[in-house]
C-alpha cells in the first residue's frame, strides 16, 4: 500500500494572473464642491440671487482645492471636482447674466430707481425736524423701489386696493409696528395687487404728507402705484 504526499504550499500565480488593488482616495472636497455647485444654481432665482453667488464662489474655491489635492496626492475624483467647478461657474456667470438683464429691464420707462432705505428712510427727517429737502424733492416724481408688504390687519391677501409698504422683511414680519419713515402707503391706481411675502417692487408717483387715514398704521409717505408685484431681482 502506497502513501501519497501532498504539498500544501501554494504556488505563486503567474504575473499575468495577479490582481493589484491600486486604491486612490477621493478627497472630501470633491463631492462637497459638486454639491455646492448644484446649490449655486439658485443664483437664477430672483429672491436669493446674492446667496446663490456666495454659494457659487464657495463651490469654485472648494473645487479648486479638490483638484489641487487630487493632482498633488495622486488621488481620484477629478471628474467630480470638475463637475463642481462647471456647476459653480454656471451659477456664477449664468446667474450674473440673468440678473443683469432682468435688472436693466425691470425699470419702467420714465421712472427713477430709488433705494427705500438709503434714499427715503435714512434721509426722511431733517436735522431741524420735519421732512428733509432730499425727500421733499421726490414729491410728485415717478419712482421705482423695492421693499416688503406689511400684512393687512384684516387678513386680506388678494385684490388689495392699498397696502403698507415697508423697507425690510424684519419690519414686515417680525419687527412689530414700523416707524413712519420706514413705511409708505401704496394706493393702486390700475390693477389691484395680491399679498406677497417676498421682495416686492412698486412703481408709481411719490407723495409726501399724511394720508389722513384713520387706520392704526398711517405712513407719512404715499405712492399712487401703477404696478406692484414680486421683484424680478434682489438688487
Amino acid at each position: 500500500m502506497s502513501t501519497a504526499t501532498f504539498d500544501t504550499a501554494v504556488a505563486p500565480l503567474p504575473q499575468a494572473e495577479r490582481v493589484d488593488f491600486d486604491y486612490k482616495p477621493i478627497p472630501v472636497s470633491a463631492p462637497v464642491s459638486a454639491v455646492l455647485g448644484l446649490c449655486s444654481l439658485v443664483a437664477f432665482l430672483p429672491a436669493v440671487g446674492i446667496v446663490g453667488f456666495l454659494i457659487a464662489t464657495a463651490g469654485l474655491v472648494t473645487a479648486f482645492i479638490a483638484w489641487r489635492t487630487i493632482r498633488t496626492q495622486d488621488g481620484a475624483g477629478l471628474w467630480i471636482a470638475g463637475l463642481g467647478m462647471v456647476l459653480s461657474l454656471t451659477g456664477l456667470a449664468g446667474g450674473a447674466t440673468y440678473h443683469s438683464v432682468a435688472y436693466a429691464g425691470e425699470l419702467p420707462e420714465g421712472h427713477t430707481r430709488i433705494d427705500f432705505t438709503a434714499d427715503i428712510s435714512e434721509k426722511a427727517v431733517a436735522p431741524q425736524g420735519g421732512v428733509s429737502q432730499a425727500v421733499q424733492k421726490l414729491d410728485g416724481e415717478k419712482i421705482f423701489l423695492k421693499g416688503y408688504m406689511y400684512p393687512d390687519p384684516s387678513g386680506q391677501v388678494e385684490d388689495l386696493g392699498a397696502f403698507v409698504f415697508v423697507k425690510d422683511s424684519g419690519e414686515c414680519c417680525f419687527g412689530g409696528k414700523p416707524k413712519l419713515t420706514d413705511m409708505i402707503r401704496v394706493d393702486m391706481t390700475g390693477q389691484k395687487a395680491d399679498f406677497y411675502s417676498g421682495l416686492v417692487s412698486v412703481a408709481g408717483t411719490f407723495e409726501v404728507g399724511d394720508t389722513g387715514s384713520e387706520e392704526e398704521v398711517k405712513p407719512l409717505f404715499r405712492i399712487k402705484a401703477t404696478q406692484a408685484g414680486p421683484a424680478r431681482t434682489s438688487f
